[in-house]
């Protein structure tokens, strides 16, 4: 753990659930910013414990001023959440077990999720479904035209509206580039920087300034990020394909 205050707090967590819990605590993982190095004063510690009833609660402690929350569960809960985040294309619990540490595992349960995550998150996400396609380019076309009217008339509805649009379409930006849809907010621009710093800069671009700037930055962005699937929704008729459905 690269927080030296982290790994004493973790170890006061543990003794306390193994007092409180016993032979029902299977295993203690850590995960989060204490753990990769990228805390500061105000960062928490993330702990996930492992146990053998069918039980799950969430709960946070403060540990020598430090905030400690704390995830309970068995072990079928992270595995479905995976498989949840996995099918989305999230990657949230992914990227989470992935890098993270095990503080506590007697039977090696803990290294066992994390061996999966970790393979998981290598692999990558699922494609986006082509018969998902238009829903990624429907929104920024509908979200577009709603703050083209406000401006004349609500400068601040229409900034609340790019707002909501640009962070929507961080999502749908990653996971129509092949990455994991999800992204620490703190730090989604500079990771982004990282694969696409020309997505990155029209992200920047689209999150400051007046209306009327962040206006012209998101039509810039939602053209650039939708170039490969038709850009966004033009205006008229368009269907979908037939799915099936039960009766």
């Amino acid at each position: 753990m690269a927080c030296s205050a982290g790994r004493d707090v973790a170890a006061v967590v543990l003794a306390r659930l193994m007092q409180e819990l016993g032979d029902d605590l299977v295993g203690l993982f850590a995960t989060g910013s204490r753990v990769h190095g990228d805390f500061d004063e105000g960062s928490d510690l993330d702990l996930d414990a492992i146990v053998s009833t069918p039980r799950r609660q969430r709960r946070t402690w403060v540990v020598r001023g430090m905030e400690v929350e704390i995830l309970l569960g068995p072990r079928g809960e992270v595995v479905r959440s995976l498989e949840r985040d996995r099918v989305s294309g999230r990657g949230v619990f992914q990227g989470m077990w992935a890098t993270g540490i095990v503080v506590y595992d007697p039977k090696g349960v803990v290294r066992g999720l994390k061996d999966a995550a970790a393979r998981q998150w290598a692999a990558g996400p699922p494609p986006v479904r082509p018969e998902s396609v238009w829903k990624y380019r429907s929104y920024p076309a509908n979200r577009l035209a709603d703050a083209e009217r406000l401006m004349a008339v609500d400068e601040a509805q229409a900034s609340y509206v790019l707002c909501d649009l640009v962070v929507r379409m961080h999502e749908a930006h990653r996971r129509l580039h092949g990455q994991w849809g999800h992204a620490k907010s703190k730090r989604a621009l500079d990771d982004m920087a990282k694969w696409d710093p020309v997505g990155a800069d029209l992200f920047r671009r689209a999150s400051v300034g007046t209306a009327a700037q962040r206006y012209a930055a998101a039509r810039e962005l939602a053209e650039y990020s939708l170039r490969n699937v038709g850009g966004p929704m033009r205006r008229g008729e368009w269907e979908t394909s037939w799915e099936r459905v039960a009766l």
